[in-house]
């Protein structure tokens, strides 16, 4: 056992470190699940010439509202590309107010508490029926942990 090969350990350990960071990094979907905890786009209701899309954040946790002063946290976004080729449009509504959060100091971010709204303008009337992805991170306010990125399919309802 004196001569066992320190690369292959330090090999072996690395590719157990990547498999278990790739796993880390990727999305859970959960659009079709109601009941999950990191779910937080809780409605998309189109009136006349906006789009608000409502986010509900579970009591005793956070998500970001932007990636902070170094880039590294993943902030609520809209995946509008798939939706807008769907649809034939070019240009994603634009946001028209959405909520201001909290500064977190040690972070240099905004957090949302509670509930949001963002609010959209820009051609709107096509997104009737349609799905939005939207992408958010919850972190655990006690725990001090954040969970994997979800991303949640939610519909867009005409009023």
């Amino acid at each position: 056992m004196k001569n066992m090969n320190h690369k292959g350990i330090l090999v072996s350990t690395l590719i157990t470190a990547l498999a278990f960071l790739s796993f880390c990094g990727k999305p859970q979907t959960g659009g079709e699940d109601k009941d999950n905890p990191h779910r937080t786009a809780s409605e998309a209701v189109l009136r006349a010439k906006t789009l608000t899309i409502s986010v509900q954040v579970p009591a005793g946790h956070h998500a970001y509202l932007d990636p902070g002063k170094d880039g590294t946290f993943i902030p609520i976004s809209f995946q509008w590309d798939e939706l807008l080729k769907e649809i034939g449009l070019t240009k994603a509504p634009g946001m028209k107010t959405g909520p201001s959060g909290e500064p977190e100091a040690e972070s240099g971010a905004k957090v949302l508490r509670g509930k949001g709204d963002f609010v959209f303008e820009g051609e709107l009337d096509k997104l009737a029926g349609k799905t939005i992805q939207i992408r958010s991170q919850i972190c655990d306010d006690v725990k001090g942990i954040c969970y994997r990125p979800s991303i949640q399919a939610v519909e867009i309802q005409k009023l």
